[in-house]
């Protein structure tokens, strides 16, 4: 079982109309199945249709790191070492 759809809807909830978007830190995290990576996917495209980015943060090092390149994640949100770059690239 899988709560990607509950969290995909309040993080879209919880980007107010007039931010310019949603840095999601993934730089704790150890496991994305391919739930949570269509997550990021359609998380990219509410945002998109708000006008909004999405950016997401982790670590060069981070094993998820490959997965999220090879299935293409860039494509709807880039991908950046730390929150202070996503951030930074943000504004």
């Amino acid at each position: 079982m899988t709560n990607a759809g509950y969290i995909g809807d309040e993080l879209t909830r919880a980007v107010p109309n007039e931010a310019l978007g949603l840095v999601v830190d993934l730089t704790g995290t150890r496991y994305l199945d391919s739930a949570a990576v269509e997550l990021l996917f359609e998380l990219a495209r509410r945002l998109t249709r708000r006008r909004q980015r999405l950016s997401l943060a982790l670590p060069q090092t981070s094993p998820l790191r490959r997965v999220l390149l090879l299935t293409d994640v860039e494509t709807a949100a880039p991908l950046f070492d730390t929150v202070e770059e996503a951030l930074a690239a943000s504004g």
